[in-house]
């Protein structure tokens, strides 16, 4: 069995505290919602009925979130989610640098281009991504923070006893 290898259960030292938010493309729907105008808004507003500012009945209101979800996932097709490029989503937090903690979970994510499919029949080659990375994502149990952190395995060092 490999020392230097981090598995559940081990404590590791936080070298630099680069923490996981998410592994995806650039844009996110959450983002493309909250970028929806008072246009589109009033659109919405408009194809429900509604005044704008009356108030919404409990259908009008689950209307208009699936509405502007779906706007928000069109915006997104459209723009391509941001670009072909998957990649770690990091937020940095300096206070936690040189934090130890316990490793509770692991999981393993990968980035790189997303390629397109193509042709079709017996030319037919399906979507991937080029140049793949894998990265290790830990999940931390740092107890002075009081709820699990998730990082890459990267960004730590293990601690021996």
């Amino acid at each position: 069995m490999k020392k230097n290898i981090i598995r559940v259960g081990d404590t590791i030292k936080i070298e630099t505290p680069l923490f996981f938010d998410r592994c995806g493309y650039p844009s996110t729907i959450s983002d493309t919602e909250d970028s929806i105008d008072d246009y589109e808004d009033a659109l919405i507003r408009k194809l429900l009925d509604v005044g704008e500012n009356a108030e919404l009945s409990y259908w009008q209101e689950k209307a208009y979130r699936m509405i502007r979800r779906g706007l928000a996932l069109n915006i997104l097709a459209t723009r391509k989610f941001g670009g072909a490029f998957k990649t770690l989503h990091l937020s940095e937090l300096p206070y936690l640098k040189d934090h130890e903690a316990k490793v509770t979970d692991i999981k393993t994510v990968i980035t790189g281009t997303y390629v397109p499919c193509s042709g079709s029949g017996e030319d037919y080659e399906p979507a991937y991504l080029k140049d793949r990375k894998y990265h290790r994502i830990l999940t931390l149990n740092l107890t002075s923070w009081g709820q699990p952190m998730k990082i890459p395995a990267a960004n730590v060092a293990k601690v021996y006893a």
